[in-house]
């Protein structure tokens, strides 16, 4: 898993230094999507950002302690393994890549049903757990729960054009 830490200010017009999700417990969480429509077929993908606006250390597990909510709906990653959580300190933001295939169920071998339906999806980003620091200093990595949601961000997928579906401009005779 890649972890990379950036500023981004704006994409696709829209003001994403204002776009984050409201802070639970301090930390907050944004979501950015690579592009706003997507064939059929793609596997969407986003930026998860993550900044820590609170008053003690945080661990994060990726992508084990997320959930990604389409349309309302809430789904835990398929995942289970990730390195040792990192830490995000006070003022601290780390950015992750998330694909949605990670985390909706799979359609069956053979099977030709895609992964979102044709039309406009609304995706969110949840971090539902948290590692913290016990009054002793010692990293809990049970996580407990946190809750903080990110913005909501709306993509479309579309089905491809027809084979000779192309415009045709005609001459005049």
């Amino acid at each position: 898993m890649q972890h990379i830490l950036a500023t981004y200010e704006k994409r696709f017009g829209e003001d994403y230094k204002n776009a984050w999700g409201k802070a639970v417990e301090g930390a907050q969480v944004r979501l950015r999507t690579d592009k706003k429509a997507w064939g059929i077929n793609e596997d969407p993908s986003f930026q998860v950002d993550l900044r820590n606006k609170g008053k003690q250390e945080l661990f994060i597990a990726y992508p084990q302690w997320f959930e990604v909510e389409v349309d309302g709906k809430r789904h835990a990653s398929k995942s289970w393994h990730s390195g040792m959580p990192r830490s995000i300190g006070f003022g601290d933001r780390l950015t992750y890549s998330l694909s949605l295939s990670d985390f909706l169920p799979s359609p069956a071998a053979g099977d030709d049903q895609p992964l979102l339906r044709p039309g406009k999806h609304a995706i969110r980003v949840a971090l539902a757990k948290v590692g913290y620091r016990d009054g002793k200093g010692v990293m809990q990595l049970s996580g407990r729960k946190l809750g903080a949601v990110s913005n909501p961000v709306e993509i479309e997928m579309t089905r491809p054009e027809p084979a000779g579906a192309e415009i045709r401009k005609e001459t005049p005779p």
